[in-house]
């Protein structure tokens, strides 16, 4: 069984990880978050905050708050 699973990343809960596997929006949201250093291949990191609420999150060295519904749109292959 595959120890990886993809879902948006607003489901991950503090403390969880995760690799950016798909921007699901339009043009101007994947620019956005390009110019906010999330891309494909990513690794990202849950600092606080919970399901379905604003994020707190850690890309490389860049902490970043994020609200519900961009988070909504990173698909993410949770790490265990």
């Amino acid at each position: 069984m595959d120890s990886k699973k993809q879902m948006p990343l607003s489901f991950l809960s503090e403390g969880e990880k995760g690799k950016v596997v798909k921007l699901n929006g339009g043009r101007s949201f994947q620019e956005k978050m390009l110019s906010m250093g999330i891309n494909q291949g990513n690794y990202v990191e849950v600092l606080s905050g919970t399901p379905g609420r604003a994020l707190l999150v850690l890309i490389g060295e860049t902490r970043l708050a994020l609200g519900f519904g961009l988070a909504q749109k990173i698909e993410i292959e949770k790490q265990f």
